[in-house]
């Protein structure tokens, strides 16, 4: 594996050929590209559903998948292009974040999935669905992390 120049850039992914987002040790941001340009296998899709625990109808457009593309992927057992890898990691690390600060799976879910007055009453992850709205909700869980946010 490369190490990039500035390893003060790391993200949480497992590192390994076969990219899994369900088990993140700590890699750089050289590789974390790579495997998005590699695209996900379609095991990603389903363990970002399991996760998030919401249904197809209501994930598949958070990723820009049509509900048609997301049954016949998986049922190929596909890869995802690289705009849709980037939407699906983009899930999984605020997922692992509001995990990681709300110390178990059903506050951040209950969380994630709840209007908050800190992102103008949007729901998190009705908001994040743009790389703009998904660091906002980055932001307020860091501030809620570090106890600045109540």
């Amino acid at each position: 594996m490369k190490e990039p120049a500035d390893k003060s850039k790391k993200y949480e992914i497992k590192e390994s050929k076969a990219l899994r987002l369900s088990e993140p040790p700590i890699v750089y941001a050289e590789d974390v590209i790579e495997h998005l340009q590699q695209g996900f296998s379609t095991d990603e899709l389903q363990t970002l559903q399991r996760n998030l625990e919401v249904p197809i109808d209501e994930l598949a457009p958070w990723l820009g998948i049509s509900k048609a593309t997301w049954h016949r992927r998986t049922s190929q057992g596909g890869r995802l292009n690289l705009d849709e890898s980037d939407r699906l990691y983009r899930f999984q690390r605020l997922y692992r974040q509001a995990v990681s600060v709300l110390e178990n799976k059903e506050d951040a879910l209950r969380w994630l999935k709840s209007p908050q007055p800190g992102l103008g009453g949007h729901i998190p992850l009705e908001y994040a669905r743009t790389e703009v709205g998904a660091r906002e909700v980055e932001y307020l869980l860091g501030r809620i992390e570090h106890g600045i946010y109540s």
